[in-house]
């Protein structure tokens, strides 16, 4: 089981927003992010794309209502910190953007300035310790859990549950990988998909009978 790590930096801004939720979302060589503004505060932030830190969900009880215990382990592999430094820089090439020198407040003896609410971007690109640290500080999720159904351990290649009858998984927990920036998309055609298959079969053991 695994999910993408989701890191972002807050901004006070000087002017008043209206709160239009994500005003700009994109995937870059190093990763998806995404930017949104309301109200006086900004967050820009994305997720590390296919991590290779993954965790576990056991059952600790037979009784349905009792809930599993869940471990994410995130961050515990090089790469993803790897990967998150290049998404600090990301964030660092937008913050230098022009778009961007709106939200700056006015600078009374020097130059204009971020008001962070929170952690800032370290101002050493090259210092990897206090990287690693932010990445750490501002971790964060986007609720896209995978991996916990695979293909061929949980579920068979028609989604069905191995070794039950009736019961199939048909959502992310069976993705090896979360796709893209949100994996709603993937999930409506994986339905549908499965959808089509299940009335196909229905079909063909009609005609059987």
């Amino acid at each position: 089981m695994a999910d993408n790590p989701r890191n972002e930096i807050n901004l006070l801004v000087p002017v008043r927003l209206d709160d239009v939720g994500v005003r700009v979302a994109g995937i870059t060589e190093s990763g998806p992010f995404d930017s949104t503004f309301k109200l006086k505060c900004g967050v820009i932030g994305g997720k590390i794309s296919r991590p290779i830190s993954t965790g576990s969900v056991n059952l600790i009880s037979s009784d349905v209502t009792v809930s599993p215990k869940v471990r994410f382990n995130y961050y515990s592999h090089t790469e993803d910190i790897r990967q998150c430094g290049n998404l600090v820089e990301v964030l660092r090439k937008v913050l230098k953007s022009e778009a961007m020198e709106e939200y700056k407040f006015s600078g009374i003896l020097g130059p204009n300035f971020f008001s962070y609410i929170g952690p800032s971007l370290p101002e050493d690109s090259s210092n990897e310790e206090s990287i690693a640290t932010l990445c750490r500080v501002t971790l964060l999720t986007f609720w896209h859990m995978h991996g916990r159904c695979l293909v061929n351990k949980v579920v068979d290649s028609r989604l069905k549950v191995i070794g039950v009858d009736s019961i199939r998984v048909v959502d992310p927990s069976t993705f090896f990988n979360s796709p893209g920036t949100n994996p709603q998309a993937t999930v409506m055609m994986l339905g549908r998909y499965i959808g089509e298959k299940i009335l196909n079969d229905r079909s063909v053991n009609a005609i059987r009978h």
